[in-house]
């Protein structure tokens, strides 16, 4: 079967854009390996879990800082990146092989370093039990589940289509990191993403160019679920958790539904949480090891924390104050000599090393700043341009007066005025906005949190509250780590309470169902109500088979809640009325029975695509634990099969067996890759409801859309994101002056919807009745789903 938009796609050419793709993911790969071979000694890194914590990290950095780098030059482009990722992969096999491990330490490593017997070494270095398996592969299915998902079902969040996919889409046209449409004006109508910083969305496009549509670009969410995973686990293990309650307390945390349904859009809550937990995982690891390199990670992940999400800066501001206290401790401990106290550098690195804290302050400084600087110069340059044509028209050089607009701008700097926005957003945050003593407040409050965290929250809660049981049974040492944890929960929950928008958007003092929606600026403390859950159980010793029911039980549940969730949010999205989750768990707590209907309404639709998942979680998950099982406990899985099937065979050649798995693994991924695509674009074609068909033979590059009132603006870009689109508000005040700037503009098509305001569309349509100017070619009600209009000459 050819689905509608692919068909002009060869396999020649798929297997051409997807070897593109893997250049562009391998580019980093061996640097990273450079770095720890050279300049880590510390015996952590035999530790598999940190090593692919730490190739994640530096590789999402240095695609970051390779993207802006590009970006503030325009030159993000295709040729461009494939160029210096195929150098960067190069010049690291060059390196792997001519470099050799650091055989020696300013400091004693004995004195300042775990031992190679420590707790947490030997956890990782003894071989999993079956239980553990279970988890870890459970872990993985999870992971393969949402890989599919990201290949095939198209965004339907209206905030990525909003003001996430424009962006990017924007970028990957001009080559360049602009926020600006072809007329000088922001592409989008946003009130204030025009001010945050974008470095995630730098890794969408990297993924969006050999494809040259929209194929993988959310795949960097599925990079950010797995190293917030990877960070909660090392962060549990390095505070004395057991590895089998690590592992349940990391699976919890990564099946949570709401953090699943964010992988599947360009949220930023996601990648911040993640960060968050890997900066201090390094900031806790430097503790140990004192190797420079985790000192200069955890500058990096500040960097990449505030260049991420504004809220990010408090989140690293909070974190420093953390290492602060941890080196003090250690400082304390140690005793160093007063030299050394005056001269913290001679702790820290030895000479040759010191180039990595160097460039760990360069990193920290170009990912964290650069979009705080290149937003003021974007906003300065739209601010002064009527200053810009009064001055050219009164006869002044027009650089000359560009310059001035641009420079009276950035100097002027209003305290009143920033304090005045800071309280204007406070007033969007929980603490403002929860009353205590509403009982009304409290249930939506929970009902929103049990409905869209489900049984995975639900059961690492269900473990900390043993806390303070675990307080009484533990020693001097389980004392401090959970009073440490306690301050840790505390504290980031004081945070996620305090940030704007935690609360409500745009009606103040009025506690609506968007707390639900919102939820997802809390994700960091499920890292540390992870920390707490394994550090609990394991002071408690908590039945084994208890937690493992637990967390493969949740692990599925939380599979369907998420996939139940994105069913609901897509049948809003077709719908004639929009019911959306929020509107259903606020239901639910006045009239369960309404709420019931509404939700089984509109999932009735998609209760085969929620079976097929469940079938392909305990198909792999069984698969999976019977393949590994068969080559680690031979003699078990030969009972449990009669020994028919996956008895081991001994072959005669080991490099013939690393070529069949390597021949397979390179099937799958091209016959995989393929067959989800096609998925996608028939899936595309179902939910964008025909809009990427109209646009591909209708619209040609050339010609120019204008667009008004519409949070779905991504989709009038098209498929191939080759249609320049501008955002031009409509003026109902004035629409005959409206019309004019089009016809100046030189738009063909104007695009609007869905929920057009009211008022707006009246005067729409009046305005057509007396010049017949817009024929309607695309939607029928601009008020439900999107419109597009041909502008008439």
């Amino acid at each position: 079967m050819v689905l509608p938009g692919i068909a002009h796609m060869t396999m020649t050419q798929h297997l051409w854009e997807l070897f593109t793709f893997l250049m562009i993911v391998a580019g980093p790969v061996s640097l990273a390996f450079v770095l720890l071979q050279t300049y880590h000694s510390s015996a952590h890194v035999a530790s598999f879990p940190y090593r692919w914590l730490f190739i994640s990290t530096v590789w999402s950095i240095v695609q970051v800082a390779l993207g802006l780098l590009l970006g503030s030059v325009h030159q993000l482009w295709l040729g461009p990146v494939i160029t210096i990722e195929a150098t960067m992969f190069l010049l690291g096999l060059l390196l792997c092989k001519t470099t050799k491990a650091p055989t020696g330490s300013a400091i004693s490593p004995s004195a300042i370093s775990p031992s190679a017997t420590s707790p947490s070494l030997l956890q990782h270095r003894q071989p999993l039990k079956p239980s553990e398996w279970l988890i870890f592969i459970s872990i993985l299915v999870v992971g393969a589940i949402l890989l599919i998902r990201v290949a095939t079902q198209p965004i339907t969040n209206y905030d990525s289509l909003w003001f996430h996919l424009p962006a990017v889409a924007r970028w990957y046209q001009t080559g360049s990191l602009t926020l600006l449409d072809p007329a000088g004006y922001w592409i989008f109508s946003h009130p204030s993403a025009n001010q945050y910083p974008y470095d995630w969305h730098i890794l969408s496009v990297l993924c969006l160019l050999p494809f040259q549509e929209d194929f993988l670009v959310a795949l960097p969410m599925l990079l950010a679920w797995t190293m917030l995973g990877l960070a909660v686990y090392l962060l549990c293990i390095r505070v004395g958790a057991a590895r089998f309650y690590s592992l349940a307390a990391t699976s919890l945390v990564l099946s949570v539904p709401m953090l699943l349904n964010h992988v599947t859009t360009l949220h930023i809550d996601l990648p911040l949480a993640a960060f968050f937990t890997v900066a201090l995982c390094f900031a806790l690891t430097y503790n140990e090891t004192r190797e420079p390199l985790d000192l200069s990670m955890f500058g990096v992940s500040l960097g990449m924390l505030a260049g991420i999400k504004t809220p990010g800066i408090i989140y690293g501001a909070f974190l420093v104050i953390i290492m602060i206290a941890l080196e003090l401790r250690y400082r304390k401990h140690q005793h160093l000599p007063n030299q050394s106290k005056l001269n913290p550098l001679k702790t820290i690195a030895p000479k040759r090393q010191v180039i990595i804290l160097y460039l760990g302050l360069i990193f920290l400084l170009w990912l964290g700043a650069f979009w705080y600087v290149h937003h003021a110069l974007e906003i300065a340059s739209l601010t002064a341009k009527s200053q810009l044509v009064e001055e050219s028209s009164a006869g002044v050089d027009s650089a000359v007066a560009k310059a001035d607009a641009v420079k009276s701008y950035l100097v002027r700097f209003d305290l009143d005025a920033l304090w005045s926005k800071l309280l204007y957003f406070q007033r969007f945050t929980l603490t403002y906005q929860f009353d205590f003593f509403n009982l009304s407040d409290w249930k939506t409050y929970v009902i929103h949190i049990v409905a869209r965290l489900q049984l995975p929250f639900l059961a690492l809660v269900l473990q900390v509250i043993w806390l303070p049981i675990a307080w009484l049974k533990g020693d001097d040492d389980n004392r401090k780590t959970l009073f440490c944890l306690v301050f840790l929960l505390l504290s980031t929950t004081f945070l996620y309470w305090n940030t704007p928008y935690s609360a409500a958007g745009s009606d103040v003092g009025e506690f609506s169902p968007l707390v639900g929606f919102n939820l997802r600026y809390g994700f960091p403390v499920l890292g540390i109500l992870g920390m707490g859950a394994a550090v609990t159980a394991t002071v408690l010793q908590i039945s084994p088979r208890a937690v493992l029911g637990i967390t493969l039980l949740s692990s599925f549940s939380g599979i369907i809640g998420s996939i139940a969730f994105e069913a609901i949010r897509k049948g809003a999205f077709v719908a004639e009325k929009a019911i959306w989750p929020s509107q259903i768990i606020s239901t639910f707590g006045r009239d369960p029975v309404t709420a019931i209907a509404q939700a089984w309404q509109l999932l009735t639709d998609n209760l085969a695509g929620m079976s097929v998942y469940a079938l392909v979680y305990m198909g792999l998950l069984v698969l999976i634990f019977t393949v590994v099982g068969a080559r680690l406990y031979p003699n078990q899985v030969a009972s449990v099969v009669d020994g028919c099937v996956l008895k081991r065979r001994k072959l005669s050649s080991r490099l013939c067996l690393y070529l069949f798995g390597i021949g397979i693994c390179v099937v799958l991924l091209v016959w995989g890759s393929w067959v989800m695509r096609q998925s996608r674009d028939g899936l595309r074609d179902e939910l964008y409801q025909g809009i990427y068909r109209y646009i591909e033979e209708n619209v040609q590059p050339d010609e120019r859309i204008a667009y008004f009132s519409s949070n779905r603006s991504y989709l009038f870009y098209g498929k191939h994101l080759n249609r320049q689109v501008l955002n031009i508000p409509f003026d109902r005040e004035r629409p005959s002056d409206w019309l004019a700037y089009l016809y100046r503009q030189n738009i063909q098509w104007v695009a609007t919807g869905p929920r057009v305001p009211q008022k707006e569309y009246e005067v729409l349509v009046q305005l057509n009745r007396q010049r017949q100017v817009f024929i309607p070619v695309f939607g029928k009600d601009a008020t439900k789903a999107p419109v597009i209009y041909k502008l008439m000459p």
